[in-house]
């Protein structure tokens, strides 16, 4: 061995030579537990004295000692030495007398390697150094082989298979996947449970290398509780028998549903709490945090048919409504579906979807164990009314002697019909003329007839309550402007004088105990008057009257009593005024206007109520029938074709009355002649 060790310390020295040798090792394979020969293939282009060569080798792979053989056609009085150390394969090929081996190609030793149990190839890769006889380093290449261990091999992909929390009653499936990770064809003969409520319909499956298979494992609990069990997978993989753990937590379903429903506004709708339930139940209890526009009914909470033998109970207290339903002697609920029990609410809100959830809920069986599994919430849908209208009405103006009328619009914009029931006023003197109650469906309007009798004159604001069933308005305030006048004006008519003059009256109504009057009258500037031509109606007994001309066709007119008496009556002609046209100026169809009205009470206070008239001068010359300003015999012709009841084309008939009888005859024609003759 000592000299062993000098000759590969020499070996190792030696560097520098070019070698065109190759070792090489052979392939091998066999299944777990085999012995496989590897064979080490020596090529020389060199004369080669000793070799050392080294091959790691896995853990899966063992040296079988003394199995390392050196072919004695290539020896030549050379010896072979082969040992593990750190998992590396030794081989020591030398000569103690330098001999060079024989031949240039072919197996230059083999050994055997057993097989463990992990199916893959494993690559021999050696590590080579040659020497020829001086100890020279020759150079060499190298060429690695294959062992490989053949066998199938069982992968689970999923270890563990979760359920989850589940009720009885029901079948589940979850899926297992299995993977054949070995080198060989893998049959699984047998898939077993633990516990019979788990079964596969799938068995001998097959899977080839690499390939993999989703297994669906089926559950059907039928006992409520946590539970741990195991699938065993028996195949012919090399890693035996695998185990899946299979885990779930059953239930029994025992649910309590609040029953959703609706209505409108101001109505009370019932509620019903339904269970189903797959254990015998005897008792429930839960409670409801009301949204305000549910409001309870006290009493209402009954039991239904499936809990009649049952005793309801139900508080409201701090927004809270608590029920209980219990039975003294742990009478079950009959039958495991459908109403056990009812409540009432009173809808007082806006339109909108209010949720009820139950809190607290207990389902109890008879051992007093909560059983309940799940709860769902139901909505209670209100349909309400929605006022809108306007938060002021003026109804303007009217005189003391009529009641003042205005319609005030409301609207209904919600989902339910508007019911007006009532309408007061903070004044009096106020009323509606609508009849009540008055419905307004939805998205549609009406009118309240707001009347305002007056008494006296003056501004008479107000507020109109309005009470409706829109909870958002159960009364709406209606700020209320009218006033009152005392009426009082004057008023004109007028008409052609036989002489060519135009009499221009002036009456007044009045309410108002009136002592004066001052009024503009503007007509055209030709038509003159005066206090002469003025003649005051027995209304004006005891007064005094002036006339005025103040330029410009305009003519003021005063009437006074120097005592403050009253004008006498509230109606009637105050004065006629007779006016004259000058030369060349043409009055008709002109317009008299009367401004600047002042009717005075004994006060001194103007209670002139609207604005001064006007008067559209239909003026004529008395004997000008044809209009055209002069006296000839056309118009004696026209007034005599009048008379004889022919067609008068541009005959004005009011200029043909010249004896102002009231009737047109031969002796207007007579005076209309003597016109013509300026007689």
């Amino acid at each position: 061995m000592k000299q062993l060790t000098i000759c590969c310390l020499l070996l190792l020295s030696i560097i520098g030579a070019r070698a065109e040798n190759v070792i090489s090792l052979s392939s091998a394979a066999g299944h777990p537990g085999d012995e496989v020969t590897v064979e080490v293939g020596l090529t020389m282009t060199n004369a080669v004295t000793a070799a050392e060569i080294i091959i790691p080798l896995d853990k899966q792979l063992t040296y079988v000692v003394g199995s390392a053989t050196l072919n004695s056609a290539r020896a030549d009085g050379h010896e072979l030495s082969a040992a593990v150390v750190d998992g590396n394969l030794r081989l020591y090929v030398y000569s103690l007398s330098l001999a060079s081996l024989k031949g240039e190609e072919g197996a230059l030793a083999t050994f055997k390697l057993k097989l463990k149990k992990e199916p893959t190839d494993y690559l021999l890769t050696p590590q080579v150094m040659l020497s020829d006889a001086a100890g020279n380093s020759l150079s060499a290449t190298t060429g690695s082989g294959t062992v490989t261990l053949l066998s199938p091999k069982l992968s689970v992909v999923t270890p563990t298979i979760d359920y989850g929390h589940i009720p009885i009653r029901s079948t589940y499936t979850q899926t297992l996947t299995l993977q054949n990770i070995g080198n060989e064809v893998l049959e699984v003969t047998e898939v077993a449970f633990s516990a019979a409520e788990f079964f596969s319909d799938e068995e001998n499956i097959s899977l080839q290398p690499g390939e993999n298979r989703s297994l669906t494992i089926s559950y059907a609990p039928t006992v409520r509780g946590a539970i741990e069990e195991t699938v065993s997978i028996t195949s012919n993989a090399i890693n035996g028998i695998q185990k899946v753990t299979l885990v779930a937590d059953p239930f029994s379903v025992n649910e309590l549903h609040v029953e959703g429903t609706s209505g409108n506004s101001d109505t009370e709708v019932e509620i019903a709490l339904r269970v189903n339930n797959m254990e015998p139940l005897v008792g429930m209890q839960c409670s409801f945090a009301l949204p305000e526009a549910l409001e309870y009914v006290e009493g209402s909470f009954t039991a239904a048919e499936r809990s009649s033998s049952h005793t309801a109970a139900g508080s409201f207290a701090n927004g809270k409504l608590t029920l209980f339903l219990y039975s003294s002697i742990n009478t079950t609920f009959t039958g495991d579906d459908g109403v056990i029990a009812t409540f009432k609410l009173k809808l007082d809100g806006k339109s909108g979807t209010y949720t009820l959830t139950p809190e607290g809920v207990v389902l109890s069986n008879i051992t007093v164990e909560n059983m309940t599994s799940a709860t769902s919430s139901g909505s209670v849908v209100i349909y309400s009314p929605a006022l809108s209208s306007n938060a002021t009405l003026d109804m303007g103006s009217t005189p003391v002697t009529a009641p003042l009328t205005t319609g005030y619009t409301v609207a209904n914009y919600g989902a339910a019909p508007l019911t007006i029931s009532k309408v007061t006023f903070l004044a009096g003197g106020y009323t509606v003329n609508t009849p009540l109650p008055l419905v307004v469906e939805p998205w549609k309007n009406a009118a309240l007839e707001v009347v305002y009798t007056p008494t006296e004159e003056g501004s008479f604001p107000t507020t109109m309550n309005i009470y409706t069933n829109d909870p958002v308005n159960r009364m709406k305030a209606v700020a209320i402007e009218a006033s009152v006048y005392e009426p009082n004006g004057l008023n004109l008519s007028g008409s052609c004088a036989s002489d060519g003059t135009y009499l221009l009256t002036v009456g007044m109504d009045n309410y108002t105990d009136i002592v004066a009057v001052q009024m503009d009258i503007h007509w055209l500037e030709g038509m003159t008057t005066s206090l002469d031509a003025l003649e005051a109606a027995v209304r004006l007994q005891g007064h005094g009257c002036t006339v005025a001309d103040m330029g410009g066709g305009i003519y003021r007119v005063i009437v006074y009593s120097m005592s403050n008496t009253p004008i006498a009556g509230n109606e009637g002609t105050l004065f006629t005024l007779a006016y004259t046209p000058q030369d060349g100026v043409d009055c008709n169809a002109t317009t008299v206007e009367v401004k600047d009205i002042i009717l005075s009470d004994a006060g001194g206070a103007n209670y002139v109520s609207e604005e001064g008239p006007s008067l559209e001068v239909e003026y004529c010359l008395p004997g000008d029938v044809n209009g055209d300003g002069r006296f000839s015999i056309v118009d004696v012709t026209m007034i005599t074709n009048s008379i004889l009841k022919k067609e008068n084309v541009g005959f004005i008939s009011g200029a043909a009355d010249l004896n102002a009888d009231g009737r047109i005859s031969i002796v207007d024609a007579t005076i209309t002649t003597n016109l013509v003759l300026k007689k």
